[in-house]
């Protein structure tokens, strides 16, 4: 059951995000166009964004499995953030 809810989230959370970047237009050819311009120029903002909030999720994560570390968490992340970037851009050298 879980499996189909998830299905059914993406499609939906696919299909809304297509509802909000429809663009429309005198004829049916110039909203179908003006709505892919309009995808092709916001898709790389929404994958930026996707990524820095996955990473900063997945540091988080890191942060709150270390243990006695109350007093010292934003510390941490934020130093768990640049070693994060740092290790990424090594990568794409």
């Amino acid at each position: 059951m879980k499996n189909i809810k998830e299905k059914i989230t993406f499609y939906l959370s696919g299909l809304l995000y297509l509802l909000f970047n429809l663009r429309l237009a005198a004829n049916p050819l110039e909203s179908i166009k003006a709505t892919l311009w309009q995808l092709a120029q916001t898709a790389p903002f929404i994958i930026g964004v996707t990524w820095v909030i996955v990473a900063f999720i997945n540091i988080w994560q890191m942060v709150r499995k270390c243990h006695g570390i109350e007093g010292y968490g934003c510390f941490l992340l934020l130093a768990s953030w640049q070693v994060y970037f740092m290790r990424y851009m090594n990568t794409r050298v």
